[in-house]
């Protein structure tokens, strides 16, 4: 018996994060792939608009007058979420009959507040989103009945329980079908898990995604990889959280991928595993299977401060891990954080040794950001260490600027902000470091495609521009 639906046409809609700068994006956004998907499979009628694909207010506005939409979804984060406020706003205000719904990280994060801070907003889905936006398309549900959704009721928001999804199987991965494909770079991304066990205390993904870990079978993601290889895709970017956090099920996969013969795959976990969730063998059998390129979350090479943080792990662990991934001759990416609880600037100084001590492709210091209901922005609020108010720094704060939001006496502002500016040069000498060893050629050669690589103005190009972002990349390869 067909649906007797809710919402007829729907939009779904990607909001601009960037601060008013055009900025390519590497791929399609993976989240609102899978409430597309969500959304065809159910014969549900809708399109999505990207913005961060160079698109305006204006443009959303022609959209939604020229289709006529009566629900648009909008995926929203806590970054410049005041401005994606503003937009919805705008529109609510150009189509007051239109009804908008509300996701992402920022959404799990607030829940009801959301709605109370915009008003425009007339429900709100906390977490996992594709059972949600089908079932409200459903006019035989009631708001009611929707796990995870908040609504107004007669002006007072009200709140279902959330429900995490178990069987990631029973999912239809996106084929992106609503998606301006070509728009992007040549990568795809996967998502072969959801949920975090670990209770690191700078961490929102708890509240985001969940504790609990779920995970995709080795069979399932090799049909997503098959697929993607199928239509021309070589390059795929693995985005989990916990990629290797069950060893067995990462080695049934390279088993799967070997086997599948799928040349010149290249896949990548950029987004960074756990060092004591992996070992040599299991880096060997990745390296066979495809995967070039890995990042460590390193956060900090005292033990001292990973103990603070609760990043269940030993430095002499991670560093076990860089090591071996480096002579599997990986690209190796670390990820560290500046000014966690109890470091100081010795202990930011013996990570920025870490960093210079193998052959890494890439080191990324971070700016620490304390979230809102986790047991960082506790502990910066009890101890009043805040130097931005979470009010302020939560629409415009960014993990890549050298605005400290909080500092410690061990650790002051100008020490942080020292330790920010100097990480920024190491990132460049461990970027050519690694080019220059990895080209070929005339030393002369080799010392300007190295200095090229690692440099401000061409960086901002490879972000800001579509062609040079797609040169870069095959270049990228190549090295």
């Amino acid at each position: 018996m067909p649906m007797k639906k809710r919402f007829n046409n729907i939009l779904l809609v990607n909001v601009p994060v960037s601060r008013g700068r055009y900025t390519v994006p590497d791929f399609p956004p993976v989240g609102l792939g899978y409430l597309s998907e969500a959304l065809t499979v159910n014969g549900i009628e809708h399109d999505v608009l990207d913005m961060m694909l160079g698109y305006n207010e204006n443009h959303l506005s022609s959209a939604i007058r020229n289709k006529k939409y009566d629900l648009v979804g909008f995926s929203l984060f806590t970054y410049h979420y005041k401005a994606s406020y503003a937009i919805i706003a705008a529109i609510k205000k150009k189509f007051p009959s239109l009804k908008i719904i509300a996701g992402g990280p920022h959404v799990s994060t607030f829940r009801e507040d959301v709605l109370k801070e915009c008003p425009a907003i007339d429900y709100g889905v906390v977490m996992e989103g594709e059972e949600a936006i089908v079932r409200i398309c459903d006019a035989s549900i009631e708001c009611r009945g929707i796990p995870g959704l908040i609504y107004r009721d007669n002006g007072e928001i009200m709140s279902n329980a959330v429900s995490v999804l178990r069987e990631l199987d029973a999912i239809h991965y996106p084929r992106y079908r609503k998606f301006e494909l070509k728009k992007y770079s040549s990568n795809i991304s996967i998502i072969t898990s959801r949920g975090c066990p670990y209770q690191c205390i700078y961490c929102p993904v708890p509240r985001t995604i969940g504790e609990i870990f779920r995970c995709r079978s080795p069979r399932n993601i090799a049909e997503e990889i098959r697929y993607w290889y199928g239509i021309g895709y070589r390059r795929i970017l693995v985005l989990d959280d916990n990629f290797t956090l069950i060893p067995k099920r990462v080695r049934e996969l390279c088993d799967l991928l070997k086997s599948l013969k799928l040349e010149g795959l290249v896949l990548s976990c950029a987004n960074g595993i756990r060092a004591d969730k992996t070992d040599y063998g299991l880096l060997k059998e990745m390296r066979d299977a495809g995967f070039n390129e890995i990042a460590f979350g390193v956060e900090s090479a005292s033990n001292k401060v990973l103990s603070a943080i609760r990043k269940s792990e030993k430095i002499e662990t991670i560093e076990q891990r860089i090591k071996d991934a480096c002579a599997l001759d990986y690209k190796v990416v670390l990820f560290f954080i500046i000014g966690s609880p109890t470091e100081t600037y010795d202990d930011f100084l013996e990570s920025v040794s870490l960093a210079l001590r193998y052959p890494v492709y890439s080191t990324r210091f971070y700016n620490l950001i304390p979230f809102p209901y986790s047991q960082l922005f506790e502990w910066v609020k009890s101890n009043n260490l805040f130097v931005s108010l979470p009010e302020k720094y939560l629409s415009e704060a960014s993990h890549h600027i050298n605005e400290p939001l909080f500092s410690t006496p061990e650790f002051n502002l100008e020490k942080r902000k020292k330790a920010f500016a100097y990480a920024q040069e190491v990132e460049k000498t461990v970027k050519r470091r690694y080019v220059f060893n990895k080209t070929n050629g005339p030393k002369l050669f080799r010392y300007v495609v190295s200095f090229l690589y690692a440099n401000d103005m061409i960086n901002h190009l490879y972000h800001s521009n579509p062609v040079i972002r797609r040169i870069g990349l095959k270049l990228r390869r190549l090295i």
